[in-house]
């Protein structure tokens, strides 16, 4: 459960360093808040979107055409595509990992018996 904070924090911080035009990565607790709802299946690819930042200069989230401020660049398109593919799949082994941990060590208090 450790590594998986630790995992989260690490790409958190490693997103909102590269992303910072990104509204799902301007703030920590919405840094956070997007890797947890993608870890836990909620995951959208929409928020790097090519040529289009969706937020209004008082930092609020809108509509997708509302306060379009700065553009993104096609190649932040696709490092941001890769940077989510490639966290996807560690939370997957991740999170896989910690299940299988959790269903050994319950066979092994059953075992016995």
């Amino acid at each position: 459960m450790v590594v998986w904070i630790v995992i989260i924090i690490m790409f958190g911080l490693f997103a909102q360093i590269v992303f910072y035009e990104v509204v799902s990565f301007t703030q920590p607790q919405n840094v956070i808040i997007t890797l947890l709802e993608a870890a836990m299946g909620g995951w959208d690819m929409d928020i790097f979107v090519y040529g289009k930042k969706y937020s209004c200069p008082d930092g609020t989230i809108t509509a997708l055409n509302d306060c379009v401020v700065a553009t993104l660049n096609l190649a932040d398109t696709y490092v941001g595509q890769t940077f989510m593919t490639f966290y996807l799949i560690l939370q997957i082994v991740v999170i896989l990992n910690l299940v299988i941990a959790i269903l050994a060590t319950t066979y092994n208090e059953y075992s016995e018996f």
